[in-house]
């Protein structure tokens, strides 16, 4: 909280329209920050092509699992990814709905499926 008014507040007792307008400082320069970041990571990721396949015996397993949307399509996505690939790539996930679930479904390709207790 010291860095808002040490950056955006420049009176010791401010008034309703200094403090508005430190606000709105604020907020914009939040926004330029946040689009440069976004422009940022938009030029080093490197995205691959889009899952075509369905894999809707794995989805309703998923589902049935109590792996829900996005969660059961970035699942799909990670092991359409790797069917493509010379190698396994490991699943990481820190929510442990999604964690159980995909660690059931001996039919996906990772080579490891970890989740938070494995960073602890």
């Amino acid at each position: 909280m010291e860095k808002f008014w040490d950056s955006y507040v420049k009176e010791q007792f401010p008034t309703y329209a200094s403090f508005n307008q430190a606000v709105q400082n604020c907020l914009g320069d939040l926004k330029r920050l946040i689009y440069s970041r976004k422009n940022q990571w938009e030029q080093n990721a490197a995205l691959t092509d889009g899952r075509i396949k369905k894999y809707l015996d794995l989805k309703r397993k998923l589902n049935k699992l109590n792996v829900h949307c996005p969660d059961d399509e970035i699942v799909l996505d990670a092991h359409d990814f790797n069917l493509r690939k010379d190698f396994l790539l490991d699943f990481i996930t820190f929510d442990e709905d999604c964690h159980n679930g995909v660690s059931q479904i001996q039919e996906f390709k990772f080579n490891d499926i970890n989740g938070k207790d494995d960073y602890l």
